[in-house]
């Protein structure tokens, strides 16, 4: 069953701006989905198909697929991870944090609630602003980073991460103009220095960051979470769990893997309890 959960951002839909939307847990057909057929795919990609079969528009809506999920920016696509992870695994989260100083490993418990940040001010897909510098007035026109950047960046980051953030900041970049209202062909190097951290300002769920306190040293900790990430790398370490399950109560139930699969994690658990429950009765 799916629940409304609210974005950070949101996005124009039906000639408004929508912050709330259906979301349901993953089911075990959308976990084998990833682990067989997104086994290769960059975390963008994942990350798409994943939202893409779990969040529809409305509740009881179908899924809205990967054309809605590709178009929120960063910040909503990291906010509806933190809840699809909430949804299908619960809201306790364990990160383990190597201190920069003394190599100290800190174990930090974490909630899924405090990850989220508050509903931005702004309701619009693009902005702008007037960057002064040297002399010169810059008036840009730009939309925020989304699921389709990311996407396109995947395949450069991983041998050149400075040139595809330059192309992500090119690609939403709408529009230069000097003060005399005349466009630029190329983005100039003043606005390249100053439009990522206004991105940043204005997108702040896209980039969690964790700190926290070395216990042993006492020097501050601060290190980037990666939502999409680190909920992948547990459904990567739950695949052949997933597996097991199916077999356990295919095996008890008579049901067949197509019904098996159409249960989330958490009634998978609930049943697989109950067996467990009734053989030590049985054994009694």
């Amino acid at each position: 069953m799916s629940v409304e959960v609210a974005l950070p951002g949101g996005f124009e839909h039906g000639g408004g701006w929508r912050r709330r939307v259906a979301l349901h847990p993953l089911s075990g057909a959308d976990e084998a989905y990833l682990a067989e057929e997104l086994a290769a795919a960059p975390p963008a990609a994942r990350t798409t198909a994943l939202l893409g079969r779990c969040l529809a528009v409305e509740p009881g809506d179908p899924p809205a697929g990967a054309g809605l999920a590709r178009s929120l920016t960063v910040g909503d696509r990291e906010a509806l991870l933190l809840h699809l992870r909430r949804l299908t695994l619960g809201g306790r989260l364990s990160a383990v944090l190597d201190c920069p100083a003394c190599g100290e490993k800190l174990d930090l418990d974490l909630d899924v609630e405090s990850l989220l940040v508050p509903p931005y001010e702004h309701e619009r897909p693009e902005h702008e602003i007037e960057i002064d510098a040297g002399g010169e007035r810059y008036r840009v026109r730009f939309r925020l980073p989304c699921g389709a950047d990311q996407e396109w960046a995947a395949p450069l980051a991983a041998s050149d991460p400075e040139r595809a953030a330059r192309g992500v900041l090119e690609r939403c970049v709408l529009s230069v103009r000097d003060g005399d209202g005349e466009p630029f062909d190329q983005l100039p190097a003043a606005v390249s220095e100053a439009l990522p951290g206004e991105l940043a300002r204005r997108d702040p769920q896209a980039e969690i960051v964790l700190r926290a306190g070395c216990p042993a040293c006492g020097e501050a900790i601060e290190t980037a979470f990666d939502a999409g990430a680190y909920f992948g790398l547990e459904l990567d370490e739950r695949s052949e769990r997933l597996w097991r399950e199916v077999h356990l109560l295919a095996w008890h139930y008579h049901w067949s893997e197509r019904e098996i699969l159409g249960l989330t994690a958490t009634q998978r658990r609930r049943y697989l309890r109950l067996v467990g429950e009734a053989l030590a009765e049985a054994g009694r």
